[in-house]
């Protein structure tokens, strides 16, 4: 077939109604067949102009709702031609050995039909930002993201994606091809998928920020792959978590882009809500919020609020919250910040007529959940019995936000068990959770105040805990608590942590890449001080 009576056959095609592929085919009986050759002529397809009209007669070709097994054949057919013709996996093909018989190589072959298919993409994004929207553009969009399936996975064409998906955000009408979002959603969550050391976001940071504009489940996506991830590497620490979430660009895209950031708030806040504050989400919400303030100071902006929906009458709340413990020079100065910090939380709680206000409520605590270690902390530690009741009832209200009743028999049953290391035979989900966190409090204090045996606090830990599970309580515990020591604390730990290291039993866990880590990190900061 010659290349000049391509633009006929693409005329004659165009004539039939677009995406009618059995009113194509019955004109045109051997179309598939003639294209099917075609594309095994590089020779031809290289040729100026020719791959972008035989592009446009396969994506003719491909029906738009492919409902009749006809269509769905076409459908596969039209797009496994595009990618087999275009061959952008720098895999050898067929046509790429032709095309060396012929003069290109196969990075010759690659490179000059990827700069066709750009080439014509941005043509047609150029004339189409030049004109008003209407169904013949919309019709056009959904024609390119056909087109882009395969320039997804290639590094040297993200500003081509990234500028179609600019401008199909720009247009409340576009629809995108479901297979281009597959390819989108599917290399976008290898940044969570491959657990690997210094990962990095196969898309830059404003490509992330356009997919995620452009089309909001993309957001929802990641976000889930980042709890997934978290549920299927249960000890993965917060710092190589927060390294995976940063690598993502999502903290990144929430403090320079306000609304991005308020729908992270939503789906946060759906799944705070839906999964009761499971530990995974805590985990989750709690890392982002670290990862979001860090941008924050490496970038502050005046003026700009964490959480652009945050209601007025907690701006205040939020304004307690955001100081940390540390920052208080004395045990007065914290007892009393706390006591505010719950008085106003308790006030709060009181007036909330609805359950999203509680929610709201909930959140804001969960971001900064400094404030709440340390009623865990104070449960134990505080010879004040109002402050130490105080500190109860927030704890108990962490643990169940919409509830009108809050009476304290659940913490102080978790606290009794804890001193007299009596733990009951059955318990609910919420008196595990609430009794973990306890134990944590409880062993901070024990640490300060000269405890000499870490194996007295973890066999106070529920259900027969293997010794990986011990050693992971106690990570968990330096991770999350900022802990100040001094020597003799310090020298416990330390103890306990190497002779952990040497155990075959942690050795022999199935997450022991993910401990060591942890591990070892821990023990570098408190060798340090």
């Amino acid at each position: 077939m010659s290349s000049h009576r391509l633009p006929k056959l693409q005329k004659q095609i165009s004539v039939s109604e677009e995406g009618n592929t059995a009113s194509i085919t019955e004109q045109l009986p051997n179309i598939g067949q003639l294209m099917t050759k075609l594309g095994r002529q590089p020779g031809i397809l290289l040729q100026e102009g020719i791959y972008d009209r035989f592009v446009r007669c396969v994506l003719t070709l491909i029906p738009r709702n492919p409902n009749t097994q006809l269509e769905q054949r076409a459908s596969h057919w039209g797009q496994a031609l595009i990618r087999k013709t275009s061959n952008y996996f720098n895999q050898p093909n067929p046509n790429s050995r032709v095309g060396e018989v012929l003069g290109y190589g196969i990075s010759d072959y690659h490179e000059c039909a990827i700069e066709q298919l750009t080439r014509s993409i941005c043509c047609k994004l150029d004339m189409l930002s030049k004109k008003p929207r209407d169904s013949q553009s919309v019709s056009i969009v959904l024609d390119i993201s056909h087109q882009m399936v395969p320039l997804v996975r290639i590094p040297s064409c993200q500003s081509v994606v990234e500028k179609f998906l600019w401008y199909s955000s720009s247009t409340n009408q576009a629809v995108l091809s479901e297979e281009f979002l597959r390819q989108l959603l599917d290399v976008q969550a290898k940044t969570f998928n491959e657990p690997r050391d210094g990962t990095t976001s196969y898309f830059p940071a404003s490509t992330c920020v356009a997919l995620w504009s452009s089309y909001l489940p993309a957001l929802e996506h990641t976000i889930m792959n980042f709890v997934g991830t978290l549920s299927k590497r249960p000890h993965i620490g917060y710092r190589k978590a927060a390294q995976l979430l940063t690598s993502s660009h999502l903290p990144q895209a929430c403090h320079e882009h306000p609304s991005i950031s308020c729908a992270v708030d939503q789906v946060l806040r759906k799944l705070l809500f839906a999964t009761e504050g499971s530990a995974v989400v805590l985990k989750a919400i709690n890392i982002f919020q670290r990862c979001y303030l860090q941008q924050v100071k490496r970038n502050p902006k005046q003026g700009q609020s964490n959480d652009p929906l945050i209601p007025t009458e907690l701006k205040s709340l939020e304004m307690l919250l955001q100081v940390l413990p540390s920052d208080l020079d004395s045990i007065s100065k914290l007892a009393d910040h706390l006591k505010y910090l719950i008085s106003f939380t308790s006030q709060h709680q009181a007036s909330s007529a609805t359950v999203t206000s509680r929610v709201d409520l909930w959140l804001l605590v969960v971001k900064y959940q400094h404030w709440y270690h340390q009623c865990l902390v104070q449960a134990f530690r505080s010879e004040e019995p109002d402050l130490s009741k105080s500190c109860r009832w927030f704890i108990e209200w962490f643990h169940s936000p919409i509830s009108d009743s809050h009476d304290l028999k659940l913490v102080d049953l978790c606290i009794q068990c804890i001193q007299n290391d009596n733990f009951p035979t059955q318990t609910s989900p919420v008196f595990l959770s609430v009794y973990h966190h306890l134990l944590m409090g409880y062993t901070v204090t024990a640490l300060n105040n000269g405890l000499s045996d870490v194996n007295k606090i973890t066999r106070l830990l529920p259900m027969n805990p293997s010794i990986a599970d011990q050693l992971v309580f106690i990570l968990d515990l330096l991770e999350v608590f900022d802990i100040v020591l001094d020597s003799s604390g310090r020298t416990v730990l330390l103890s306990y942590l190497a002779n952990m290291k040497n155990d075959p039993s942690c050795q022999n866990h199935r997450d022991w890449n993910d401990i060591k880590y942890r591990l070892d990190l821990c023990l570098q900061s408190l060798e340090n001080g």
